[in-house]
C-alpha cells in the first residue's frame, strides 16, 4: 500500500492539473515542504491549505466540532461544476469509507467524519456537487475512483499507476482534486491500521 500510494502521487504529480487543489498534493508527506510552497500556490490552494490540514486533524480526533467548521470553509471552494474542494472531499470520504471497511479498522473513523462533512454540504454547493457528495459519504463513487482506491490497497504498483491515470483523465481540474482527496483518505485509513500495530506514521499528512 505504501508503494502504491507513493506512485500515485508521483503520477497527480507528474499528469495532474494544478489551476484547482491539486498543488496540495506535492505537500503532503513533508511539512517543510508545505511552507516553502505555499507562496506559490495559487488562490484557491492557498485559502484551502489551513481548513483542510484543521480537517485532517479533526478526523484524526475524532473533533466533529472542528470537522464541521472546517468542512463548511471547503465545501463550493473552487472552480467547475464541481467545486475544487468539493472534488477533493468526496475523494477523502469515497477513500475512507471504503479502506476503513476493507482494512477492518475503526470504522467510526469514517462513519463520523463522513457523517460530519455530509450535514454541512445542503446549500453551499451545486446541485451536482451535492449529490457527489453525498454519495461519496456512503462511499459510493464513479468506477475509476473505485477502482483507484481497490488498487491502492490490492494491486501491483503498475496496476495502481494506471488506475491513477484514469482519475487523472476524469477533468480538468477535477480528477486531480478527487486524487487530492484519495490520498488524504487512505492516509488518514492507513496511519490508524499502523498506529494499532507499530508507533509511527508511513506519511504525514498536510
Amino acid at each position: 500500500i505504501r508503494d502504491n500510494l507513493r506512485l500515485v502521487k508521483e503520477a497527480a504529480c507528474s499528469h495532474g492539473s494544478f489551476s484547482g487543489l491539486g498543488q496540495l498534493i506535492e505537500c503532503l508527506g513533508d511539512r517543510r515542504s508545505a511552507r516553502l510552497v505555499r507562496g506559490a500556490l495559487n488562490p484557491f490552494a492557498r485559502k484551502a491549505l489551513p481548513h483542510v490540514s484543521k480537517l485532517m486533524k479533526a478526523i484524526r480526533e475524532g473533533c466533529s466540532p472542528d470537522i464541521r467548521t472546517s468542512a463548511k470553509r471547503l465545501i463550493g471552494l473552487g472552480p467547475g461544476l464541481t467545486p475544487s474542494a468539493d472534488d477533493m472531499l468526496s475523494g477523502l470520504m469515497t477513500s475512507l469509507a471504503v479502506m476503513t471497511k476493507n482494512l477492518g479498522i475503526n470504522a467510526n473513523l469514517a462513519s463520523r467524519a463522513n457523517k460530519e462533512i455530509a450535514s454541512c454540504v445542503p446549500g453551499r454547493t451545486t446541485l451536482i456537487s451535492q449529490e457527489f457528495l453525498t454519495l461519496a459519504a456512503d462511499g459510493e463513487a464513479s468506477e475509476p475512483i473505485l477502482e483507484l482506491i481497490e488498487r491502492i490497497m490490492t494491486g501491483r504498483p503498475e496496476k495502481a499507476e494506471k488506475a491513477a491515470m484514469g482519475v487523472l483523465a476524469i477533468g480538468d481540474p477535477s480528477g486531480t482534486d478527487v486524487m487530492l482527496g484519495i490520498l488524504l483518505g487512505s492516509n488518514l485509513a492507513l496511519n490508524e491500521a499502523i498506529h494499532r500495530a507499530k508507533p509511527f506514521k508511513i506519511l504525514p499528512l498536510l
